[in-house]
């Protein structure tokens, strides 16, 4: 064989094992690992201690896998697709001590799934932070006690499934414009506010529970003209201050702040469903009850077809306050809503006080 072939045949051998040496498909964290594994990609027999340091040699589109229970330490930067996934009965713990607990900034075409992770606050501000991705899937996943926010994303598409979320003293969930994301089983308890969308953010949920805020449950706001959008159906929205509320404030355009919410019920909270200044509600077969206000509605518009608005009177005065409206707003009724009380108060004067 010619000298001039060998060599070329050595250099590509060499080139492949550097290649391979720098990345593979598939790396592993596990509580005996350590980091200087790197240079050996996290193999299964060499596992590395911490997820920055897997990722940092796992191709696009691969895999960290954690081996057993321990805390693997907070992700500083996601760029690329990937799954960081523990497995079922593994406890993989963030610690967040300052900061966040996750960033992703990858690309607009990749996606990103984080499976199985505890991410807990210890004086950090955000548990995960989405500047920018395709999709990220969070799932099975517990993100709590963070100063800030739970979630917070601001571009691409955010699925969340069978999560919980508590006990973020700002917002659990935060979806900014042009951000979307969809919530399916998920829990929001105890956070300040459990699930807002803002400038332009769209959401849906679905068969999941926000409860025990002491602000607001669900918000959609358009502090300008965005048209926030949040869909809601099969739900609890319960014990919280206000359970939704809607804000078309800053709304000049045909696309205002809005909330649907159907087949779900909203109780036991100071008011139930608020709509105002130019916002829209929109109510299907829902049961709001055992708030201190069934539905509020100021300088704004709500459509409501087959509700059952009954039992909201657990303001101080115990008088029943199912729906109350300003003289300058439209409540649309049809199908068959049950209503004990219906009152409109004049337009400068507030619907109800907020005890």
């Amino acid at each position: 064989m010619p000298v001039v072939r060998i060599a070329a045949i050595l250099l590509g051998l060499v080139s492949t094992t550097l290649a391979h040496a720098n990345s593979s498909q598939r790396t592993f964290v596990a509580s005996t690992g350590v980091d200087t594994n790197a240079a050996f990609n996290c193999s299964l027999v060499t596992p590395c201690r911490g997820f920055a340091a897997a990722i940092s040699v796992t191709s696009p589109k691969g895999e960290v896998i954690v081996l057993d229970s321990a805390a693997y330490g907070v992700i500083p930067a996601i760029t690329k697709s990937i799954s960081v996934t523990a497995p079922a009965g593994i406890y993989a713990g963030i610690s967040v001590f300052s900061g966040d607990g996750i960033t992703i900034n990858a690309s607009a075409t990749d996606t990103v799934v984080l499976r199985g992770l505890t991410i807990n606050g210890q004086g950090g501000a955000n548990g995960i932070t989405i500047t920018n991705a395709l999709v990220v899937h969070v799932e099975n996943c517990v993100i709590a006690n963070m100063t800030g926010i739970g979630i917070n994303q601001a571009k691409g598409l955010l699925e969340i499934k069978d999560t919980i979320v508590r006990n973020n003293g700002n917002i659990g969930v935060y979806v900014v414009g042009p951000g979307q994301a969809n919530l399916d089983r998920v829990r929001l308890e105890a956070n300040n506010t459990g699930l807002a969308a803002e400038f332009g953010g769209a959401v849906t949920m679905q068969d999941s529970v926000v409860t025990g805020s002491p602000n607001i449950g669900v918000l959609a706001n358009n502090p300008v003209d965005t048209g926030s959008r949040v869909t809601i159906s099969r739900s609890l929205i319960s014990s919280n201050n206000y359970g939704i509320y809607v804000d078309g404030t800053g709304e000049t355009g045909p696309d205002p702040a809005q909330v649907s919410i159907s087949d779900s019920t909203i109780s036991e909270s100071v008011v139930g469903v608020h709509v105002s200044k130019g916002g829209y509600g929109f109510l299907t077969r829902n049961r709001v009850t055992g708030n201190g206000t069934g539905v509020e509605v100021t300088q704004a518009n709500v459509f409501m077809d087959g509700n059952n608005l009954v039992g909201n009177l657990g303001n101080p005065a115990n008088v029943e306050r199912d729906i109350i409206t300003d003289a300058i707003s439209f409540v649309f009724t049809q199908g068959n809503n049950l209503i004990n009380s219906n009152a409109v108060v004049p337009a400068n004067v507030p619907p109800t006080p907020h005890f």
